[in-house]
């Protein structure tokens, strides 16, 4: 007979296999997985507090407008060089385009954050109901 601890990780992979195409339930299902690796199991993941789960998004969401202002950093300065140079350019970045994607990015990572404690409760639950 299945572990508890199989039962429940199956139960999270199907649940996942329902958004196949979904960039927010990828992430959720990324950060899942990492956690529970990183926490040595289920039980220890149910155990990770929310401030805890909130901060490693925040501290994603920090690296990752990091990265992204240092490259829109260095496309401008390619820009400039360019114009400097007087080289054509077939296309200039558009601020107001990055910023509408980064906005969408961010509220990805929002709706990965729900979705994540979304399973883990229902993870949670389930996990109740196989152990007894």
């Amino acid at each position: 007979m299945p572990t508890p601890e199989k039962i429940v990780n199956q139960w999270i992979e199907e649940y996942f296999e329902f958004y196949p195409n979904s960039r927010p339930h990828l992430t959720a299902q990324g950060f899942i997985t990492a956690d529970i690796n990183e926490c040595g199991g289920l039980q220890e993941w149910f155990l990770l507090p929310n401030n805890a789960i909130v901060d490693s998004f925040a501290e994603t969401l920090d690296s990752v407008s990091e990265n992204l202002i240092e490259d829109y950093e260095f496309v401008v300065e390619q820009e400039d060089l360019l114009e400097t140079l007087k080289i054509d350019q077939n296309a200039k970045s558009d601020p107001v385009e990055l910023v509408k994607m980064f906005k969408l990015g961010v509220i990805d990572i929002f709706k990965a954050l729900s979705i994540y404690m979304e399973v883990r409760e229902l993870a949670m639950g389930h996990w109740e109901e196989e152990s007894n």
